[in-house]
């Protein structure tokens, strides 16, 4: 065998020991990298690891957090938070889903299969119920599988159902304003504290951590309104039942005080109860007074009359030859709904002669015209407080034709809101003074500092002069022979104006079709509301003074008795005997009617706690209540006989 030559092992050896070099600066690299990690980790810890981490052991709970309450202009609860305890589940920690499913499903009322698909959810948190009733939360305590969780939340609850729910709008069950104040004032109304982190260990078990943050990002505030419960709950009964006996498509009203723009009231009917707002269709969430323009017809003579008197250009005794009930514009014919000869301006308005306010309006000019149906703020939104309001429309006078002046000379080929024609009625009503319309008075704290008020700082828009004489005009339409008279109220002069226009259905005017209203104020020398109503095609009669007019009176007539007006003498006609008898009856609110004591045990359906015990300290009867929220049953039954030595049992629930 041939031996290596010395420097061919003096090579070997030198590979060698650079390979053994190499793997040991390989390892010392690994060694050193390895350490920096460990120490980079305990002195600079990683983001990214730490949101994984957090995953495994941290959950955010996203609950309901109280908002503020919502008071009429008494202080009485609108609107209030109240605690409530929904339950979620965590899938992965649920013991036997085979027997959890049929329980909850026995306890909610849920199909299993609807149950089953959260339950085996590949989620980490699913909601099953928000708002557990207080028997669901009992039955739920009693065993409660490690995979489900109770959470504490807020919900929203109005404890006059469906009392001027459209004025108030609603909340969802994440606390989402839906629509009305609610979602007008939803940054004062809301509070804003930040989620519910909960620690849990490798069990999903809860950890307690005292020294986890709670500090509030902001308090949520009370708001005060403007609105009388008594008169909206008159104002809502009232269209309801005009809306019945007149078969209407919808009846929409709103009262405001004439000095300041403070909405006492408004509702439209049918409407809605907030507290269960998914059961009803979305067209009964709308405020129709705000958000939905109509053609006024005949009320809009009032702007004409307010634009001819401004302007100097008619005075009320100047006689106009209104051509036996029948013009002929071009190829168009307009019409009075009764023939009349030579009348004066005053009587025009006071038999609502078409013809007449178009000669008026001739007399006037297109150009001033349209300058004081703008000033009055038609044609734009008025600025009230409140989500979606239409601004309506209204053409330049530049674009009118001969027949289009006509018609708008009578309110028709205009949309003008509910809301802003009753503004232009406060105007006439205050002495021509321009005054804001709004709902919220003031703003406060949750201990009741005041944070905000609402500041009234009405202009002059008008001569007082031109309001004078046009009140003394309206108030001949409520006299003897107006289109008004069956607004009249005994003991209060009225001052007002019918309206029925023809509404247009597939690009014309209908002859079947019409909105019937009647729009005005009283006491008319010392004007203390302002209110106007609204019938969207009733069938039968039509016309705003047998329809609306009605329906006007007897609306203000109770207003002026809740704020304590005292009649000014009599005047108008004496009307029907039935209606004066209905109203000497004493004033009611909507809690009144509901306690009025009946033959037998009264009726508790619909009430609340509060409600319930103030009807038992009226009636002297032994009672046993159980549960919370509102009254869902009762036994004996309304009417039913108490046997001596037995109690009446009353159940609530919170659901309503």
């Amino acid at each position: 065998m041939r031996k290596m030559a010395p420097y061919e092992n003096r090579e070997n050896r030198w590979q060698v020991k650079k390979r053994t070099a190499a793997v040991l600066l390989f390892f010392s690299l690994a060694l050193l990298l390895l350490t920096w990690r460990i120490l980079s980790l305990h002195l600079f810890p990683d983001r990214r690891l730490e949101r994984l981490a957090r995953t495994q052991y941290k959950a955010i709970i996203q609950g309901v957090t109280p908002r503020g309450s919502i008071y009429d202009q008494k202080g009485e609860e609108m609107a209030v938070s109240v605690p409530t305890t929904s339950l979620a589940v965590r899938p992965a920690k649920v013991a036997s889903p085979a027997e959890l499913i049929p329980r909850l499903s026995a306890i909610l009322k849920r199909p299993s299969s609807e149950l089953k698909q959260k339950i085996l959810s590949k989620k980490k948190y699913v909601w099953i119920e928000r708002h557990l009733s207080p028997q669901e939360l009992v039955r739920i305590k009693t065993d409660l599988d490690p995979g489900l969780e109770l959470v504490p939340e807020s919900r929203r609850y109005y404890p006059n159902r469906e009392l001027a729910s459209q004025i108030l709008g609603a909340v969802g069950v994440d606390g989402n304003a839906l629509g009305g104040l609610e979602l007008a004032y939803d940054e004062v109304l809301r509070g804003e504290d930040p989620p519910d982190h909960s620690y849990r260990d490798a069990r999903g078990q809860r950890l307690s951590l005292p020294e986890t943050p709670r500090a509030s990002l902001g308090e949520a505030h009370d708001i005060g309104l403007t609105l009388n419960k008594s008169i909206q709950y008159l104002l809502e009964k009232e269209l309801e039942k005009t809306c019945a006996d007149s078969q209407a498509n919808s009846c929409t009203g709103v009262v405001m005080e004439a000095r300041t723009g403070a909405i006492l009231a408004m509702a439209s009917a049918p409407s809605f109860n907030a507290n269960s707002y998914e059961k009803y269709d979305w067209s009964l969430w709308k405020n129709r007074a705000v958000t939905d323009g109509f053609e006024p017809g005949s009320i809009f003579k009032l702007i004409l009359a307010v634009a001819a008197l401004e302007s100097g250009a008619v005075r009320p005794e100047e006689r106009f030859f209104c051509e036996n009930g029948s013009l002929r514009i071009g190829k168009h014919l307009i019409h009075d709904t009764h023939p009349h000869g030579v009348l004066t301006f005053t009587e025009i308005l006071k038999v609502s002669s078409n013809i007449g306010a178009f000669k008026v309006g001739q007399r006037l000019g297109k150009e001033p015209f349209e300058r004081v149906i703008r000033l009055m703020g038609f044609g734009k939104k008025t600025g009230l407080d409140f989500p979606g309001e239409d601004e309506g429309f209204i053409r330049p006078a530049s674009a009118w034709q001969e027949i289009d002046f006509a018609n708008i000379s009578f309110g028709q080929g205009i949309r003008v809101t509910p809301i802003q024609f009753l503004r232009a009625i406060a105007m006439i009503a205050s002495g021509g003074y321009d005054v804001r319309p709004h709902f919220v008075t003031k703003v406060t704290s949750a201990t009741g500092r005041t944070i905000w008020s609402f500041e009234n700082a009405p202009r002059r828009v008008l001569k007082e002069e031109t309001a004078k004489v046009l009140t003394r005009m309206m108030v001949e339409v409520t006299g003897p022979h107006g289109t008004g008279v069956r607004a009249a109220i005994q003991g209060y002069p009225v001052a007002g104006k019918t309206g029925t226009a023809q509404k247009v259905k597939n690009g014309q005017y209908s002859r079947r079709d019409y909105v019937s209203s009647f729009a005005g104020f009283a006491p008319a020398e010392n004007p203390r509301i302002a209110a106007i109503v609204i019938v969207d095609e009733p069938r039968g009669e039509i016309y705003g003074g047998e329809v609306a007019a009605p329906l006007f009176s007897r609306v203000v007539w109770e207003a002026l008795r809740e704020l304590g007006v005292p009649p000014e003498g009599e005047t108008g006609p004496i009307l029907q005997a039935s209606l004066t008898q209905a109203r000497l009856a004493p004033l009611t609110d909507p809690i009144t009617e509901r306690l009025a004591v009946q033959e037998g045990v009264p009726d508790f359906r619909g009430l609340t706690l509060r409600e319930v015990l103030s009807l038992l300290e009226q009636v002297k009867i032994p009672a046993e209540i159980d549960g919370t929220g509102v009254v869902y049953d009762q036994e004996p039954p309304p009417g039913g006989r108490l046997e001596k030595g037995k109690v009446c049992r009353v159940f609530l629930r919170s659901e309503p």
